[in-house]
């Protein structure tokens, strides 16, 4: 309400006690912006041959969230914070696997 702060001050106290807001300010929660890889860098990391490979398999950490976009050709083992249902369902028909790396701090 225009004015309330002001000229109207005196109706909004009588009249709307509780215009202003029972408990004061509100501290927002603070937005965590966690980093993100899609399928098509980690495949272009295995073509470039920047990936390690253990038993037939490439290895892969990251520190983060992979998502699904692109395609993967070859069986990769994720290590990630968090996955998309997409990325799990196409890592998995590559012949790899995900796993937690713990929590995202």
């Amino acid at each position: 309400m225009a004015g309330s702060g002001k000229h109207k001050f005196t109706y909004i106290t009588a009249y709307e006690p509780d215009y202003f807001g029972k408990h004061g300010f509100v501290r927002h929660a603070v937005k965590y912006e966690m980093p993100a890889a899609n399928l098509y860098e980690i495949e272009n990391m295995v073509s470039k041959g920047l990936l390690e490979k253990k038993n037939g398999r490439y290895h892969f950490e990251f520190r983060g969230k992979i998502l699904g976009t692109g395609e993967l050709n070859s069986a990769v083992v994720i290590k990630a914070y968090s996955w998309s249902k997409k990325a799990e369902a196409k890592v998995k028909a590559a012949g790899g696997e995900l796993s937690k790396l713990g929590q995202a701090k």
